[in-house]
């Protein structure tokens, strides 16, 4: 035997499992179980650990770039919202002149809002599974990985989405409530 890969259940005794390989193994072949230079072990444990620290540096730079990505969903969204007002101003004031409160108002661009972001939203979605369902056909699964949509993941980014949307869609809401009829009415 040349070669023999032996691993820890934990990497904190990984330690005492080289010392008990040196033992036995010294026991067999008779030579110093103190003796390093008898046995050439490649200990990976090292080498794990700084997997792990950069795979959770690098999943942080992701979250980053999702932030980063979310902060400029919500700008277009809002500046798409601004858009939408600016074309619909009259009609706006038209509701008011017939009695429309500023709650019906701000309701109706917040839902827009919201619906606008949950469609971009499914789309994603749809988009993604789409990927991890075509991905297994490329044979690439040795090399990359298996890719997977994590359900909690996607809650959670749904739940801040949707808080995104609501504060995105609120301040051109709240510039549609707060049009005078008269005014709308004479800007168009």
């Amino acid at each position: 035997m040349n070669n023999f890969v032996a691993q820890a259940k934990k990497t904190t005794t990984m330690e005492i499992a080289r010392k008990e390989i040196y033992e036995i193994l010294g026991a067999k072949y008779k030579f110093d179980p103190s003796d390093r230079e008898a046995l050439s072990v490649w200990d990976t444990t090292k080498g794990f650990a700084f997997l792990k620290t950069f795979f959770t540096a690098f999943s942080g730079f992701l979250v980053g770039i999702g932030i980063a990505t979310l902060i400029t969903g919500a700008i277009g969204v809002s500046n798409i919202m601004y858009v939408v007002l600016e074309e619909r101003t009259k009609e706006i004031g038209i509701k008011m002149a017939l009695g429309a409160k500023k709650s019906f108002i701000m309701f109706q661009f917040v839902f827009e809002t919201i619906l606008i972001t949950f469609s971009g939203g499914v789309l994603g979605f749809l988009f993604a599974w789409g990927i991890v369902a075509v991905f297994p056909m490329l044979q690439l699964e040795e090399y990359i990985g298996i890719p997977r949509i994590n359900v909690f993941g996607g809650i959670l980014i749904t739940c801040i989405l949707g808080i995104v949307s609501l504060i995105a869609g609120y301040f051109p809401a709240k510039r549609a409530a707060n049009l005078q009829p008269v005014q709308a009415l004479k800007l168009f």
